[in-house]
């Protein structure tokens, strides 16, 4: 299995901070993975894939600067949150941007 990793293309997204996490532990665990592809994004940013777009919406959790995923389908809007503890007095960031979670939630009634 550790030979697969290798000739793989794996594209990561993530805050500044999960980005130089990630590069740190690339370069000092001694993986040999190659061909990885570390991309930052910022809260609001939105991206394209297939016929879904995706958004990345400001959260924190046990992991402080993280993202929850607004991934908008033909069919519907789906909610990823990367946790189920909301830090709602973060000591180093910004809290949940619920102005644009809580909309997220609540489905529509006709």
């Amino acid at each position: 299995m550790r030979e697969i990793g290798k000739n793989m293309y794996i594209y990561e997204y993530g805050s500044d901070m999960t980005v130089a996490l990630v590069r740190q532990k690339l370069a000092d665990r001694g993986t040999g993975v190659k061909g990885v592809t570390l991309i930052e994004v910022s809260d609001g940013d939105t991206m394209k894939a297939g016929c879904f777009e995706v958004e990345f919406i400001h959260s924190n959790y046990s992991i402080a600067d993280a993202n929850d995923l607004a991934i908008r389908t033909p069919a519907d809007i789906v909610f990823q949150s990367g946790d189920f503890k909301i830090d709602h007095t973060p000591v180093n960031s910004k809290a949940l941007d619920r102005i644009k979670v809580v909309p997220l939630t609540i489905p529509d009634i006709p």
